[in-house]
């Protein structure tokens, strides 16, 4: 399992909830078989995570290059570049599960 996450501090709450349902529809679009929303605690508190779920960083890396080459994509980000403040981007890779 292979994850990224893309965390933000969200601006404005109603516009975000927006921006993640049409972001989640072009990674979907593109091969992403699961895309999830996290809220945030801890030393993070009030931050969400856009998260995107691959088998591995190969299927990741297909995927994201086919969503930033897409139209849809583009328009998206002009759309929504002021619904958050971009925080962090993080990817992990499942070592075990028990």
């Amino acid at each position: 399992m292979y994850r990224v996450h893309f965390i933000f501090i969200p601006k404005d709450r109603a516009k975000m909830v927006d921006a993640i349902d049409e972001s989640a529809a072009i990674w979907k679009k593109h091969g992403c078989h699961e895309v999830s929303i996290w809220q945030l605690a801890g030393s993070a508190m009030g931050q969400i995570s856009f998260t995107v779920a691959f088998d591995n960083a190969g299927e990741f890396g297909s995927c994201s290059d086919k969503v930033t080459a897409d139209p849809d994509f583009l328009a998206w980000q002009q759309k929504y570049a002021d619904v958050g403040e971009f925080q962090a981007n993080t990817h992990a890779r499942l070592m075990k599960k028990f």
